[in-house]
Formats: C-alpha cells, structure tokens, sequence
C-alpha cells in the first residue's frame, strides 16, 4: 500500500480518501492473487500451492 497510487483511492478526486472510498475500491492484488476467491491472499497463493485454484486466478478465474 506504501506505493499506491493516491488517485487510484480518491475516486471523486477531492484530496482526500474516505473509508468507502478506500474499502469500496477492488485491490489488483488480491483480485490477482485470490486463488479461491475469500477475499484473503494467503501464503500458498502467493506460491501457486492453493489447492482451491491456481495463484492468479482471482475472482472469475477458475478456482
């Protein structure tokens, strides 16, 4: 998250990133590495060893 980029977040482009703004945006992380779509990324995952699907799959992937 330290290189987020800031406008990513500010959707209405305000300066600032409120907590819908923030929890309400999808992360390109996990949506890459959420192999069995809990919306978690665990160690396993990040390895390709998720037995729910393959690393990378995401949300929509097959899993």
């Amino acid at each position: 998250m330290a290189d987020a980029d800031f406008g990513y977040f500010d959707e209405n482009q305000d300066g600032k990133v409120t907590r819908k703004e923030f929890v309400e945006k999808p992360s390109a992380f996990i949506m890459r590495f959420d192999g069995n779509g809990d919306c978690r990324v665990a160690g396993d995952e990040l390895n390709g060893d998720c037995p729910h699907g393959s690393a990378g799959a995401g949300r929509g992937g097959t899993g």
